[in-house]
């Protein structure tokens, strides 16, 4: 690697947050980037001591901020009205900027026209490719962390999941910190150069089967119904038009389809090892306490 750091966008989110701890293992120097100052603590505690407070679509920040780094790893923000083009614009200022290598982390199944969160991952992935750079593009399946975001804001205290679809359709899931280690090789290392990856974790399970796990693990009974999407996004989410549109085409897919999915192969030829399975992940959620869960899983 060379001397300049390796760019961690959105190392203050739920999901960055994890891909700076396993870079600076493996000797990276490590820059994060965080859209609101609010972020700056949870980078911090993510072991990242260089931090930069930017917005992506502010074109001079960005330019200066790519120019003086040598790899970039880039996790979308989650239902980016302009999502596409912002991505598209990043790749190529990094690629104007003289940057090395650029690390993706997209999802998997990103053709899937009705989830608009899916396919405007698809621009972005054409302009990587296209771009020059060394690049890897991961995609993983749906991600384990989300389910423990949820938790932890009352279905534990309430004693009930409220399933914005079809409680019954099986998932394809990974840990995220699984994917992480995954970017940090691919920003460190040359294996995984120019390949395109889907990562999930072995099998698919529904949200019933992972309630089901919670209260078992517990000792005590949750419960899980069904409730229109339309409603639970009205219920829970801000009047935001783009994410409760984005939430409300996830909802109506899964209902229908399920997310499928499971393949390890990938993933565990990548890790050298299994990958954390969802049963690992709903033991810890129900073991350890809110605060230290935040900050660990």
């Amino acid at each position: 690697m060379s001397g300049k750091p390796v760019l961690i966008i959105g190392a203050g989110g739920m999901f960055g947050r994890h891909v700076a701890p396993e870079v600076i293992a493996r000797g990276g120097e490590v820059r994060g980037l965080v859209r609101h100052a609010a972020g700056k603590g949870v980078a911090r505690a993510a072991g990242v001591k260089d931090i930069v407070v930017a917005d992506l679509r502010d074109e001079p920040a960005m330019h200066q901020i790519l120019k003086d780094v040598s790899r970039v790893f880039y996790i979308p923000p989650k239902f980016l009205p302009d999502e596409a083009a912002v991505g598209v614009r990043l790749v190529e200022m990094a690629s104007e900027a003289g940057v090395e290598r650029f690390v993706l982390s997209g999802v998997i199944h990103p053709f899937i026209s009705e989830m608009a969160n899916h396919c405007a991952k698809l621009p972005v992935q054409e302009a990587l490719i296209t771009s020059g750079m060394n690049y890897t593009i991961l995609q993983p399946a749906n991600l384990m962390q989300s389910i423990g975001s949820f938790f932890l804001r009352g279905v534990m205290d309430a004693g009930e999941y409220v399933d914005p679809g079809d409680k019954d359709k099986a998932i394809c899931w990974v840990d995220y910190r699984d994917v992480a280690e995954a970017a940090a090789k691919a920003l460190t290392e040359d294996s995984l150069s120019y390949g395109v990856f889907e990562l999930s974790a072995a099998g698919m399970i529904s949200m019933e089967a992972v309630v089901s796990m919670l209260s078992e693990t517990l000792g005590r009974t949750i419960t899980t119904r069904n409730q229109p999407v339309e409603e639970w996004v009205a219920e829970n989410l801000p009047p935001d038009p783009v994410l409760r549109e984005g939430f409300i085409g996830m909802g109506k897919f899964y209902s229908r389809y399920g997310f499928s999915g499971g393949n390890d192969l990938a993933l565990r030829a990548i890790l050298g090892r299994a990958p954390r399975t969802i049963a690992t992940y709903i033991y810890e959620i129900a073991t350890q306490s809110s605060d230290r869960f935040v900050n660990n899983v």
